[in-house]
């Protein structure tokens, strides 16, 4: 089941999927496979775009470093 926060709760800055991919060094699909495995919380700022909040974008990198 994925987890998601609420636009509402979000600060000012979000990533788009796309900037947090080049943040991260992975491609596109492999972040958004990591969002659909739940590995990865995002936002619904509108029914079509979703973004990161940076403090998961921080847990992510914490809990998959090799």
């Amino acid at each position: 089941m994925m987890q998601h926060r609420m636009a509402q709760d979000t600060p000012s800055r979000l990533y788009s999927l796309e900037e947090a991919s080049k943040i991260l060094g992975i491609g596109i699909r492999t972040l958004r496979s990591q969002v659909a495995a739940g590995k990865l919380k995002v936002v619904h700022v509108s029914p079509r775009r979703r973004a990161i909040h940076p403090d998961d974008l921080d847990r992510y990198v914490r809990e998959n470093r090799k």
